[in-house]
């Protein structure tokens, strides 16, 4: 009794990028879309009520904060001086709440703020740090926040 075997055919391989495709697009994290809005000038929080609600419980990637505080003139500092304020006074507010997410999260942005902005006014440009993040009108109400 003879037994014949046939041969294994391979099956054909399967791409997932589109016909014509080299090369896959990488997808940004919602956060980093967020921080170019703010480090391009724009308040992404207007118009929509329940943005910082939802910021706060995004992850950080304090690393990006931080990078693009450094690759910032001194005269870009200071245009942002709003956009830092703004974020840094809604960080300490989310200081507040029960949520561990927020808290964790708000804590983790105003670590970047302050070490981005602190690395920037000890170097060439003597900018005064608490100016950048708080602003000196609200300096007081924030930190007693």
């Amino acid at each position: 009794m003879s037994v014949e075997t046939t041969p294994h055919k391979e099956k054909p391989h399967v791409t997932l990028l589109r016909k014509g495709s080299n090369s896959r697009m990488a997808l940004k994290e919602k956060i980093v879309q967020i921080y170019e809005a703010f480090f391009q000038g724009e308040d992404p929080s207007r118009g929509n009520a329940n943005f910082w609600d939802e910021m706060f419980l995004l992850k950080v990637n304090t690393g990006f904060i931080e990078n693009e505080i450094d690759k910032l003139s001194g005269e870009g500092l200071v245009n942002l001086k709003e956009n830092f304020n703004l974020l840094f006074y809604k960080a300490v507010e989310n200081l507040r709440y029960d949520n561990h997410i927020r808290t964790v999260n708000a804590l983790q942005t105003l670590c970047a703020l302050i070490r981005g902005i602190f690395k920037k006014s000890c170097g060439s440009y003597g900018f005064d740090t608490i100016n950048l993040l708080v602003g000196f009108d609200a300096a007081d109400s924030v930190m007693q926040n």
